[in-house]
């Protein structure tokens, strides 16, 4: 005689689960049976992680775009805007008065 390790009631010798409380049975542990819809959610939850994975991807990807564009913002607004050499084109701070690579007068 097999009995439900949950609530304790009389089970068939075949069954896999407490038609009762609906446990798995050990019979239904030995046999594999899983619980309905547990390959729908498990294979659910696998499309979510590969949607979550895809997301902070592209999340990164736009916060370093974002950080870098805020950097040159900040310098720009710092600094003002850079002042380019006649002599060999490097970028100069706007308060400079000769050029930093050339020396040549900005």
């Amino acid at each position: 005689m097999t009995y439900c390790s949950r609530c304790g009631k009389e089970l068939a010798p075949e069954a896999y689960f407490c038609p009762n409380c609906g446990v798995r049975t050990e019979g239904g542990v030995r046999a594999g049976v899983n619980y309905p819809g547990v390959e729908d959610l498990r294979q659910t939850f696998n499309r979510v992680g590969e949607e979550m994975e895809k997301a902070f991807s592209t999340v990164g990807s736009e916060l370093r775009e974002a950080f870098k564009t805020t950097s040159q913002n900040v310098k720009e607004a710092y600094y003002g805007e850079p002042i380019t050499c006649p002599q060999c084109g490097d970028k100069n701070t706007r308060d400079a008065s000769y050029c930093r690579k050339c020396g040549k007068k900005l």
